[in-house]
């Protein structure tokens, strides 16, 4: 993977921020596997998983605003979803705390013992 962002990803991330259906269209064809992966690979949960996977999509738009061009588009997009599961994980933490000081059980996600490696899914 590149360090630097291509032309060609220049002209996606254009092609996005405008609001291309196809560019997205394309984009989810690309990627989705990834970011699968990745929630996969934090959450340990394939539902968790494919709503991150939703979540990254939903947010993209918003998200976009960030993006400077100084990395790769894929580093982007890989760090955004990272990003998302480590929130969903905080998010899951927090209810489940406050479900237990009420004497309620729900289920706990559970982090991987190296979160790095979801960093590194090709």
């Amino acid at each position: 993977m590149s360090g630097h962002c291509t032309d060609a990803e220049r002209d996606l991330v254009e092609r996005l921020r405008a609001k291309d259906p196809e560019a997205f269209a394309w984009l989810y064809d690309q990627y989705a596997g990834l970011l699968f992966r990745i929630g996969y690979s934090l959450l340990g949960d394939t539902s968790e998983a494919e709503d991150l996977v939703h979540d990254v999509f939903l947010g993209l738009p918003r998200a976009l605003i960030t993006f400077e061009g100084r990395g790769s588009f894929k580093g982007w997009l890989k760090r955004v979803a990272t990003r998302t599961g480590l929130m969903k994980l905080r998010q899951a933490r927090s209810r489940s705390t406050g479900m237990q000081r009420r004497g309620w059980a729900l289920p706990r996600l559970v982090r991987p013992r190296d979160v790095d490696t979801a960093l590194d899914l090709e």
